[in-house]
Parts: C-alpha cells; sequence; structure tokens
C-alpha cells in the first residue's frame, strides 16, 4: 500500500532526525481541511494515515517506538491551519506536521513549520510557491507541483496544430494562478503562434459558471486551460 511505505520512509527519516535515545511516543500531527470544499480528499487522507500508522504499530511501531496521530481542522483558511499548526507543535509537541489539501492553507502552515524547525510533508497542497519561492530545510512535497500539471498540461495542448487559440480558466487563488501562469508560460513557448484570449477567475467554490461558460464561448476559442484541484 504505498501510504504505508510512503509514511515508513518519512518516518524513519523521522526517528533519524529526533533520535532514539528514549522510547517515547513520535507524534505526527496534522490540520487538514475537514469542513469545506477539500473534505472529500481530506478525510481519505486522514483515512490513509490512520491506516498507515496502524500497520506500522502492529509491526511494533518504528525502532520500538509508537507512532500517534493528533488531527485538526483548518477549515480551508490559511489563518486556522496556521493556528491549528502552531498549537500541535507548542502544546501537542508534535515531531511531524502533514499538510493540508488548500495549497493556500499549505503556505501558511509551511510557514509556521520553519518558524518552529518542524519538519512538515505535503500530500496534496503543491502549489510551487511553497517549494521554490518559499522553499525552506524543512518542508516535504510529496505530489507534483503546480509548474509540473500546468507544464505537463500544456505540452500535451501544444500538439495540437489545429488549435490556436486558447481560455484559461481556474478558481482565483494560489493553485489556480500557478498551474495556470505554468501553463501559458509552456504553451506559449512552444507555441508561439497560439493566442490566450481571455482569462477568466472564479472565486474558489463557485457554484454557478453559467457566465462564465457564456464567456468562454464568447470568445470562439479552440481549447480552455482549467485548474481547478488543491
Amino acid at each position: 500500500m504505498p501510504i504505508i511505505r510512503t509514511l515508513g520512509i518519512v518516518l524513519a527519516v523521522l526517528v533519524t532526525v529526533v533520535g532514539t535515545a528514549h522510547a517515547q511516543t513520535i507524534k505526527i500531527g496534522t490540520a487538514t481541511d475537514l469542513t469545506g470544499l477539500g473534505a472529500l480528499i481530506a478525510k481519505a487522507g486522514v483515512i490513509g494515515m490512520e491506516v498507515g500508522i496502524e500497520d506500522l504499530n502492529k509491526r511494533g511501531g518504528l525502532l520500538g517506538r509508537k507512532v500517534e496521530l493528533i488531527v485538526r481542522d483548518s477549515k480551508l483558511r490559511p489563518e486556522i491551519g496556521a493556528r491549528e499548526l502552531k498549537e500541535l507543535v507548542l502544546n501537542e509537541k508534535i515531531d511531524l506536521a502533514i499538510g493540508p489539501v488548500s495549497s493556500a492553507v499549505g503556505l501558511a502552515m509551511s510557514e509556521v513549520a520553519k518558524e518552529h524547525k518542524v519538519p512538515i510533508c505535503m500530500h496534496t497542497a503543491n502549489t510551487e510557491r511553497m517549494t521554490v519561492e518559499r522553499g525552506h530545510r524543512y518542508i516535504f512535497q510529496l505530489v507534483p507541483n503546480t509548474f509540473m500539471e500546468g507544464t505537463m498540461v500544456a505540452t500535451r495542448a501544444a500538439e495540437r496544430k489545429e488549435w490556436k487559440r486558447y481560455v484559461v480558466i481556474g478558481p482565483d487563488y494560489d493553485y489556480g494562478r500557478t498551474v495556470a501562469a505554468a501553463f501559458t508560460a509552456k504553451l506559449t513557448k512552444l507555441r508561439p503562434d497560439v493566442e490566450i484570449a481571455k482569462e477568466f477567475w472564479p472565486k474558489l467554490g463557485e457554484p454557478d459558471f453559467t457566465s462564465y461558460i457564456t464567456g468562454i464561448l464568447a470568445t470562439r476559442s479552440s481549447g480552455a486551460g482549467t485548474s481547478s484541484r488543491s
């Protein structure tokens, strides 16, 4: 099971970092988006961590040390995610943090991890700014970042020679913006003849796309670049 293997590797590194002189429990804290649009992915992530930790503990833990998971809800809000992680660090004394679904929340939590020198692993939040513009020695991103995603989609789109006019649409926050930027940069580099007719930025969680669909059709574009995940 990939989650167990990944978690085992991360925890093995962690044991090396925190030492093995005492048999205290290794504490993992996660503040993730259990409320709001990211809840489905966040809850699946927590279940995966619980399954992985249960399996590790049944096999004797790591070097004889039990692993414990402490869960908090960041509610899809950067300030709450940062606050909850700080509480986990200062009050629960966690050894390792696991990040949220949202890239915006992840950026805020990463700064807390940096300040308190606690390793933090991101399993879904994947803005490239987290490891490039704001990278530090305590951040680990276990997922393709927004540069990789946008570049990959653009590379495939560039192969469609008949597509010469594009629109870009994505949620108006860090993830959507950084994927779109990578997509546009790569596409226009590979295909200088391509035109980006218009960009659309619905708010995160927007339920009605009628006006955006109408706007896209009005541009008479042959392709659309979209970003709509974390």
